[in-house]
């Protein structure tokens, strides 16, 4: 199948191996979106600790394997985010 149209899907995780339901689910619409649908399939995802870049599925035309934040970046990244550029309305 030639693959014209190009989709980048961007996860928490990576989606193989399917060996849990969200990352089963994952793995389902790459699949999908890759084989049913023609897309060229660019996957960008965060390693979990436990992932492996083993057996890449064929339906996976790229893979960017995106750097973990630090502790303290997600700290910092949670307090700016959230509770300082977040204006809560007036109440009156």
């Amino acid at each position: 199948m030639n693959k014209k149209k190009k989709i980048l899907f961007i996860m928490s995780r990576l989606p193989f191996p399917a060996v849990s339901g969200r990352k089963n689910s994952l793995f389902h619409y790459c699949k999908i979106l890759s084989e049913e649908l023609g897309y060229y399939l660019i996957v960008a995802a965060f390693l979990e600790c436990e992932d492996k870049l083993l057996n890449i599925p064929k339906f996976i035309d790229k893979l960017i394997v995106l750097p973990n934040p630090s502790g303290a970046r997600k700290i910092i990244n949670l307090v700016w985010k959230s509770f300082l550029t977040h204006r809560l309305p007036i109440q009156a």
